[in-house]
This record gives structure tokens, sequence and C-alpha cells, in this order.
């Protein structure tokens, strides 16, 4: 992608008119597109919290475009005694009206923020709140003071945004667009720094001289870096374009691009010869894993000197030096071989280079790493010794390469790892292990799947596509991102149609950061990628979201199919987008030219009736060019009861008597309810799946923890609502019955076995009760955590004390 172009273009949206008394400045597209997106999201915002609304109409709302809007904030964070907010706010708008390119600077930083940023929820909260981008906005209009001799002013500003941002550029310094300061705090950039386009730089990055030089003396940073926190980088270097900078690295030599440089003294990744280089675009994707890891482990892997110790001292020091020096936890165990130690690791290197050290004439020591296969790292053997050096692989670490897309099972962890010119009788041999991965996966044994893979036992496509269906089957997030894992490091990690089900597992784990990551690292999609993302959105109450990336997808000129609407209506129904729903409809239509179906109809019905439109959706009916079905009817039935319509209830049971007249004695007789009915909910842990059903509320901690809680909610201002309790008891037993509803009695459990902050995944096999789902929401706001609860009919993200469904299920 050229340096500084969006990744998301969008339908262009028209700004107000200019005031006939200004000179009028030309909006861009994507310019117009994200501020007609901001002010959208401000009214939003404000209509959810009051609270704001005061705020968001001064700095957004009052406001008919970006500049204006971008100006007056800025002016009143770094005004003043000295520099009066109104001098400042002057000072801005006229410097960005004044010139294109700041502006399509600030918007290529938004987009920045938005989409490489998981914490960024929105484009107006980029441009109240993310410091680093209004950092970087204040930069720019200092740099334009600079380069137009109006120094002392641009050096008045540049301390104002260091005193307020704490973010230190020199207003001398050159930066490019599409810029992205991850939380910005103590970043440091010199007079004579250069940074390109796309470039994104976490906090306690420092890019500075050497102390000596003058001049030119500061690094000059290519389009598409990624460095991370607390790098320094000195001197007049250069980093190449799409490199990256390890976190903590001190680099002093020029980086190039593509490669990766770590550590302190910083050093490339495969060594200074044949650097690793890597594919992506570091900047964009904000990849910070690759080979760093296999990196950390060669520079911290201290062998100590054995001197005269013997073999048997020399197997237990070193294998305490490596515990104590190695902190990851991917490195394996020694192995004592009589006079030669291997230890293997499963990290994945693209080092080559063999290095070779002499300790005391006693101890040989070669460091090994190849790209392709799982050599050892570390051997040692005595050098008096007449024997040839002897290298022996962990037990079950397969080393060969997959060369078909299907391999045939069952599989061998193959551990004959010899050469041929070596002598068979002087490796020992280890007994060869059989895995079947698709026998465990159809037997429901993901993690002991995973488990294997994790040891060296290679997956073809057929084993992923089974582990995907049997994560979307358990809903097991942590299984989710395990399979996700292997994934990404096989040579599938491009197969778009097991990208596709990635996302709709994510989807139904609940997990839309998760999905939406999968689908924006895709290098391919087709028309399955867009909808499986926009039907996540929509069953997760995130509907607004899964209809902009609608139109973002229509503006790349992808034509939707008969699948991709009905995604849409769900989406349009998850927030009562009505009318968007009838013109979805109508474009799918008249645009479009797709015939509708059957499953159409009901998508628009469902539209209507989940936002309480009975009418309407009645109307819409008798204006259908096919007769309606029994589906048609008992949507309408059901809508009719969660609304309250009696008549159209009982009218609609008629007319359904009258299709199918089975169904009258069916509602005669009823079959009697189960005598032991119990409602299951289930949360999943860290390695566990965990069932709670609400004929046997647990007691002790958690009981007390829930005992707790609802003393806490009646002081947040919690009022039971008995009507959902249907047995005819008093008032106080209702009130106690609703505190042992299953789904509370998970959450209780939740909330003292896992880690403070974490979110809580119940899944439950009803629909949650009003009562529970107010509840819940304080819940939520007291506990400081988001709470997820899966009924039968949709997600509900509780966080804040508030619902993704915007209490409308």
């Amino acid at each position: 992608m050229p340096a500084g172009e969006l990744r998301y273009p969008s339908p262009v949206s028209s700004p107000p008119p200019s005031q006939a008394t200004e000179t009028p400045v030309v909006v861009g597209e994507d310019e117009a597109w994200v501020w007609a997106h901001i002010k959208a999201e401000a009214r939003r915002d404000a209509e959810l919290e009051p609270a704001l609304a005061s705020y968001l109409h001064s700095t957004i709302l009052s406001h008919y475009s970006l500049e204006r809007s971008l100006s007056f904030h800025l002016g009143n964070k770094l005004c003043s005694s000295t520099l009066p907010s109104t001098l400042l706010y002057d000072l801005f708008l006229n410097t960005f009206s004044s010139d294109p390119s700041l502006r399509a600077a600030a918007v290529a930083d938004l987009h920045a923020a938005r989409f490489r940023d998981p914490a960024c929820v929105s484009f107006s909260h980029c441009l109240l709140n993310h410091k680093g981008f209004l950092a970087c906005q204040a930069h720019r209009v200092a740099h334009k003071l600079w380069n137009q001799s109006r120094r002392p002013l641009a050096l008045a500003l540049h301390s104002r945004i260091s005193d307020v941002f704490a973010v230190d550029i020199h207003p001398a310094a050159k930066i490019g667009k599409g810029i992205f300061f991850d939380h910005a705090t103590g970043v440091v950039i010199g007079e004579t720094a250069v940074v390109g386009n796309n470039v994104s730089i976490l906090h306690h990055v420092k890019l500075g001289g050497t102390g000596k030089a003058c001049g030119d003396r500061h690094p000059k940073i290519g389009d598409g870096v990624l460095i991370g926190a607390g790098a320094t980088i000195l001197g007049n270097v250069k980093i190449g374009a799409g490199a990256k900078i390890g976190a903590g690295s001190v680099v002093l030599i020029d980086v190039p691009p593509r490669t990766t440089a770590v550590w302190n003294l910083a050093r490339l990744v495969g060594g200074k010869e044949k650097p690793s280089r890597h594919e992506e675009c570091p900047g964009e994707s904000m990849d910070h894993t690759t080979s760093l890891i296999s990196e950390c482990c060669y520079k911290r892997c201290n062998i100590v000197s054995f001197d005269d110790t013997p073999t048997s001292e020399a197997w237990k020091h070193s294998s305490l030096a490596l515990q104590a020096k190695t902190p990851m936890a991917s490195l394996v165990s020694l192995q004592n071989t009589g006079n030669s130690l291997s230890f293997s690791s499963h990290l994945k290197s693209s080092i080559t280079v063999k290095h070779s050290h002499a300790l005391k004439k006693k101890v040989k020591l070669c460091f090994s790493q190849n790209p392709t296969k799982l050599n050892p790292l570390c051997t040692y053997s005595a050098s008096n010794s007449n024997s040839s050096t002897r290298t022996y692989r962990r037990q079950g670490v397969s080393t060969h390469r997959q060369t078909a897309k299907n391999r045939p099972n069952p599989r061998r962890l193959n551990t004959d790892n010899r050469k041929e010119n070596d002598p068979s009788h002087e490796n020992p041999t280890f007994p060869s292990v059989t895995v079947d991965l698709m026998k465990l996966c159809k037997e429901g044994k993901v993690n002991e799947a995973l488990d294997y893979m994790g040891q060296g036992v290679l997956a073809d496509y057929n084993v992923f596509d089974a582990l995907l269906d049997a994560c979307g089957d358990m809903n097991s997030l942590e299984s989710s991102r395990r399979v996700n894992e292997f994934l990404r490091r096989s040579k599938f990690a491009g197969d778009v149609e097991l990208n596709n089900k990635l996302i709709n597992v994510y989807g139904r784990c609940a997990s839309i950061r998760d999905a939406r990551r999968v689908f924006d690292k895709m290098r391919e999609r087709n028309m399955a990628s867009f909808n499986f993302i926009i039907n996540c959105y929509a069953v997760n109450g995130k509907g607004d979201d899964g209809l902009l990336l609608f139109e973002e997808m229509r503006e790349d000129a992808f034509q939707p199919d008969s699948e991709t609407f009905l995604a849409v209506f769900a989406a349009c129904a998850s927030v009562a987008a009505v009318q968007e729903g009838v013109k979805y409809f109508e474009l799918m239509k008249n645009v479009y030219r797709i015939a509708p179906g059957i499953e159409h109809y009901l998508g628009v019905i469902n539209v209507f009736g989940r936002a309480g439109y009975l009418n309407e959706a009645l109307e819409f009916i008798e204006n259908m060019p096919i007769e309606p079905t029994m589906e048609v009817w008992e949507a309408i039935r059901g809508f009719a009861r969660i609304h309250g319509d009696i008549d159209l209830e009982d009218h609609v049971e008629e007319l359904l008597v009258g299709l199918d007249p089975s169904m009258r004695s069916e509602n005669e007789h009823q079959a009697p309810p189960r005598k032991k009915l119990s409602i299951i909910n289930m949360i999943e842990e860290k390695n566990r799946v965990s069932d709670y059903r609400c004929m046997n509320p647990f007691k002790g901690e958690g009981n007390q923890k829930l005992k707790g809680l609802n003393g806490q909610m009646r002081e947040a201002g919690y009022v039971p609502d008995t009507r959902y309790v249907l047995h005819d008891i008093d008032q106080e037993a209702k009130e106690q019955a609703l505190q042992y509803h299953s789904e509370r009695l998970a959450i209780a459990y939740g909330l003292i076995s896992t880690p403070a902050r974490t979110p809580l995944r119940i899944i439950k096999n009803l629909r949650i009760c009003g009562d529970c789902h107010n509840a819940i929401k304080i819940m939520s706001k007291i506990v400081g955590r988001e709470l997820i609860v899966r009924d039968n009919k949709r997600f509900h993200h509780f966080k804040d004390g508030k619902c993704s469904c915007n209490d409308y299920w």
C-alpha cells in the first residue's frame, strides 16, 4: 500500500456549506466522510450520556468542519495565561484552513489511531481524548510556524505541547502522515529527525542525538516502521521502511528495510550479514512478535564456564543457568547425553549463522538456529575426546515440512535427525509417537490436540478446519485463540476460507475485537469475509459498526450477494434501524438486482418487529408479491407476544390454525413439563467450562459474594422486578428467588475465581429475564468488568452499567 494511503475508504457525505463571508475550504472525500462519522458518533454519545452533551456540542456538534472542531479543541487544551484560547484558536484555524496537506495528514492520523489501536472505539474518541493524536496535530502547526520563520511562537507552542501532553517534538522535526503515537507519554523527537508515513511509535521512545555531533544529528525513520515502547534511537542513523525496533532497544546503527533490531545495544535478528526479513508492514499491522523472541532467547542463554567440572556437574550448572537466565516459557528441557549436552526450541527463528566459543579449552559451545529445521540451539562436548560431537533432538519434535495441503493421517513425530554420514550406533533411539489429530478433533479433545501441536505435530488443512468447527461448537475463546496462533504460524495463514471460519468462531465466542483483527489482517477477502464480520457485529449488538463496514465494502467495489443482505438486515434489527432496513431492501432489489427470497422478507419483518413497528410489518406482509408462509406469521405472533399486543397475537393465532389445523390440537394438549427442569449456565474459565444450575445454588464464598453484590446493587438503585417470578409466593420469597437465577450464580463464581478486570463470558440456554438484565447492568458498573452473557436470542455485552442491546432484545 502506498505510504499514507488510507486502508478504509468510505462513502462521501457533503459537509455543511461555508459561510458567505469566509473563503471556502476545499474538503477532500476522506475528510468529509470522517467528519460526518465524528458528528454522528458525537450525537450518539450525547444521547447515551447526557452529562457529556454540552461538552460534545461545544467541541464537535456546534462546528461545521473538522478543522474548526480540531482548532477549538486544541486551543482549549493548550491555552495558558500567556497564550489565550482565542489566540490559539485563530492560529490553528488559519493554519489548517490554508494548508490542505495538514488536514489530509490529520485525517490519515485519525484513521491510523482508529484502526491500529483496539482501545480506540470511535473517531470522535480519538479526536477528543487521544493525546498522541492531539500532540501530533499541534506539532504540525508548530512546524509550519518554524518554516515560516515564526520561531519564537513555534517554540512557545512546543513548550505548551510538552507540558500538556508530555510529548516533546522539536518544531523543526519532520513528521509524515498516518502517524500513530500509542499512549504517547515520554516521546522525544529531536530537531533534525525525520519520520516517514504510516509509522507507529509507542510510549517513551527517544529519537535523539549522541550528544557530540552537530548539524544533522538525529534519526531518519522510513515509512511503515514500528518502534516498540522504551526504544532509543540515537544519532544520524537510518531505519529502513517496514523495519521493527524492539521494545527497550538502543539503536546506534542503520537498520535495513523489513528487518528487526532488538536488544541493548541493538542487533539485527538473523545477523548483520543476512538479517531475516518480514513481508508485512509493521507500522500498520502493529505486530510486535515475529522473531523477536528467538533473538531474545539467544541473547539470554548465558552458559556458565565449566572449568574442570565433571560432566554430571556441568549438566546441573548449565541447566540452572538456562533456567535462571531465560524467562521464555517455550524453551524446552536439557538432555544429558554423556559427553554432550543439547537443548532445542519450538521458537520460530530465521537465524542461520552459527557461533562457536571455547571456554577454558575444556568445553565447546555451538549455537545454531535454522529457519527451516528445529536444530539444537546449544551443544557441548569435551574438547579432549576423540569421539565426534553428538547432537540430539528433543523427543517428539517433528522436523519434516509439509509438502501438500492435505497430509494423510496418522502423523508421526519424527525424532530421527541424524545426518547420513553419522554412525548409527552413536545416536540413541527414542520411541516414536503416533498422533491422529483428526481423531482427537472428532472426539472433542481439542485442547489435547493443541497440546500435541505445541510439541511439534504438524497439522494439515483438514485438521485446522476441524479444530475451528470444534471451537465454534464449544464456544471456547481460549481454544479459539490457540488455534489462531497455530494457524498464523502455518503455511495456511493466508487461506481465505480458514480465516473466514475463524471470524465466525470469534463472533460466536462474543469476541468482536478478535474477529475484526483477523478480518483487518486478511490480505485477500471474498464476500463471505464481509458476510461473517457483519453478522458478527449483528449478533453482538453492534449493528451500527456492521452497517458502517457494509458501506465501506460498497466503496471498495465489492458486489454484495443475497447472504450479505441477510447479514445487513440482522444488523439493522439489532439496533432497531428501521429506515436503514427498508433502504437496503430497496437497494437490494433495484440496484443490485437480487430477487428477494422468503428469508429476505423475514429479515425485513424482523427489523420491523424487533423495533415494535407491528403495523408496518403487517403492511409490508400485505405488499409481499409471494404468499406469506407459516414462518412469517409465527414471527409476527412472536413479536406481538413480546410487545404485548394481545389482539394481534390472537388474530395471528387464528390465521396459523387456518393454515395448519393440527396447531389447534397442539395448543389444547400441551405436553406436561418436566419434573426437574434446570436452567443451565456455563462460564468459561482459563482451563475449563463450569456449569451452574438454578436447582442447586452453591454456598460458601460464592454465596457470600452474591449476597454482598445484592447489597451494593440496592445501594446503586436496583429494585427487584418480581413480575418475572411466576410462582404464587409472597413478595420476599419472590425477591429471594430472583437472586438465585443461574446467570447470577455463574457471575458470582466468576468474580471469585478469575483475575480482576478480566471479562466474564456466560452462556445461558434460555432467554435472560428482564430483572436479571437490569441487575447485570448494575453489576458491571460495580465490579468494573465487562460481563458478556449469551442467551438463546443474542449476545449481551454489559459494561459500565450499559448493555450493547440498549435494553432491546
